[in-house]
């Protein structure tokens, strides 16, 4: 079918706008009907029970339509795209992934055969400027973690108690350690009955978890360590919102050693050869914390004899999110240099995938 914005305005955005050029909406559109089908274009706005309408599917197009563009001249891209068609979360990482890292001029073939060893393995893909080497890609998306799961069910225990506290009141719960389910249950009686005297302090539970009153106003959540080691945590809040502020809140951080991370290297490792530079990219998506967290935990596993076929890691989160100027198709990326690599990854590429830290383009009104 033909799109046009007005189109797009009446039955996709409701009377909203976007802060992007009516001809790259449409164009977008286009794209996506081009390579993945209208019916992928109409499921989007589709939720259990409900059709939903404006910015927020709108812009999901329009970001799908800027990531397929820069992949529909690919050598392999068809394969790709019907993995996409069919819900594969895996082809929409490699999607991205490819996005970040393609420039003007560079080349790339997606699901390419390699020898590694004595057998052939099929990276998610390569990319090379002209009479350049290649370099070889595997993408990976982790899932939200067992821990993280576990932090949750903490938050959701301690949480209970915000309806009881009194306006004004702020609260963080600060493990030292994985709490086993007993432990969990120790932390939580701790923790409501250390808040029948909400007076500004911070108290031990145990060797267990620090309890911070009304160290800080409610709705902001500052990190601090509180003295103890720096290590990477993940960190889960609730609040009470009046009026647009937030009047009370309670926060949870654990700390966590994520061995997935070292699970990653080794496994995606294997699909890259080892006469050609070889960058593996992580999607962050389930897990946004681990832009910062998963890095120290990399660079570990990066020494002389371990890892060497792999010249980075890029860690890189895209989705949308609110901000103060409405809701933003944000893109960050970590990325990880392993000074111990048989082959260094070529600048240009290291220079790309630099340039999307902090990096927001797609934006609505």
């Amino acid at each position: 079918m033909t799109w046009s914005y007005d189109e797009i305005v009446r039955e996709w955005l409701d009377g909203a706008s976007l802060q992007i050029e009516p001809t790259d909406v449409v164009r977008a559109f286009e794209v996506v009907e081009r390579t993945i089908g209208n019916d992928w274009i109409q499921s989007s706005c589709v939720q259990p029970g409900a059709i939903v309408k404006g910015v927020g599917p709108t812009l999901s197009v329009v970001f799908m339509g800027q990531r397929l563009s820069a992949v529909e001249d690919c050598v392999g891209a068809s394969e790709l795209f019907d993995r996409i068609k069919v819900g594969d979360r895996a082809a929409i990482s490699e999607l991205t992934g490819i996005s970040l890292a393609k420039i003007l001029g560079s080349e790339v073939e997606v699901g390419p055969h390699v020898q590694v060893g004595d057998r052939i393995r099929r990276p998610d893909f390569r990319i090379r400027m002209p009479n350049q080497a290649w370099a070889y890609v595997e993408v990976a998306a982790p899932d939200t973690s067992a821990l993280a799961e576990q932090a949750q069910a903490v938050l959701q225990r301690i949480g209970k108690l915000l309806p009881t506290l009194a306006q004004g009141t702020s609260v963080e719960v600060f493990l030292r350690g994985e709490p086993a389910d007993a432990e969990i249950e120790v932390i939580v009686a701790a923790t409501e009955n250390a808040l029948r005297e909400l007076k500004p302090r911070i108290e031990e539970i145990s060797d267990l978890a620090l309890l911070a009153i009304n160290q800080d106003r409610p709705g902001q959540v500052v990190v601090r360590d509180y003295g103890e080691e720096p290590r990477p945590r993940y960190g889960f809040a609730r609040a009470e919102i009046v009026d647009g502020q937030a009047t009370k809140h309670i926060s949870v951080r654990i700390p966590f050693t994520d061995e997935r991370a070292e699970a990653f290297l080794s496994r995606e490792s294997r699909q890259l050869p080892t006469t050609e530079p070889g960058l593996i990219m992580i999607d962050m998506r389930a897990i946004p914390s681990g832009l910062k967290s998963w890095e120290p935990l990399i660079l570990r596993r990066f020494q002389p004899q371990l890892h060497t076929r792999v010249s980075a890691v890029c860690l890189f989160y895209s989705g949308l999110m609110p901000t103060s100027g409405g809701l933003e198709f944000v893109t960050e990326t970590v990325n990880i240099v392993n000074e111990h690599a048989r082959l260094p990854l070529h600048e240009w590429l290291l220079a790309r995938l630099d340039s999307f830290v902090g990096n927001m383009k797609t934006k609505a009104g």
